[in-house]
């Protein structure tokens, strides 16, 4: 959400809100919102939709919780120019490590978005369905790698150590699958 606003439609932003960090160059941030902004364009320079914009639902959701996880941060502690007012809102960092924003980034979410065009219907409807596609498949991966920790388990390894190669096996695969 923090390259679209609702309810402008055809502004996109790069470096738009919560979208800095206190620790991190901004350049990857911006290389972070780039693929986004562009599986954005991507079915409008297609001509198979006009506009796309976040419904206020989800870009409610987002920043309620952008804000609920900065209120423990170093920046709700002290009045600057990262907050609205000095002391209101804090629209300007990001809460957390900026390859988070990353992750967040990497799958667009198209249930978030009105669109309108002339094959809005079909858009909703075959991004719906790999929606659906997604979650069977991420059920058999956890199903598979349960199946596996729980072999491993009794043959003496540590539980911890089969998280950790299921965490470095999913990220792996969802770096490739991105590329």
């Amino acid at each position: 959400m923090h390259v679209l606003l609702p309810p402008t439609r055809h502004a996109l932003l790069d470096i738009g809100p919560n979208t800095t960090s206190g620790h991190t160059s901004v350049l990857y941030s911006e290389e972070s919102q780039v693929p986004y902004l562009l599986q954005l364009l991507k079915p409008v320079r297609a001509g198979v939709l006009n506009s796309v914009a976040p419904t206020d639902a989800a870009t409610d959701r987002y920043n309620d919780m952008l804000q609920k996880r900065l209120d423990d941060s170093v920046w709700s502690q002290c009045a600057s120019w990262y907050r609205t007012s000095s002391r209101g809102r804090i629209f300007s960092t990001f809460p957390g490590p900026l390859v988070e924003l990353w992750w967040w980034l990497r799958t667009l979410r198209w249930e978030d978005h009105e669109i309108e065009g002339p094959g809005a219907e079909k858009w909703r409807r075959r991004h719906a369905r790999w929606s659906w596609t997604r979650l069977l498949l991420t059920v058999a991966l956890a199903d598979t790698l349960g199946t596996l920790a729980f072999a491993l388990l009794f043959r003496g390894v540590k539980l911890s150590e089969i998280a950790a190669q299921a965490v470095r096996i999913c990220f792996w695969r969802a770096l490739m699958s991105s590329c």
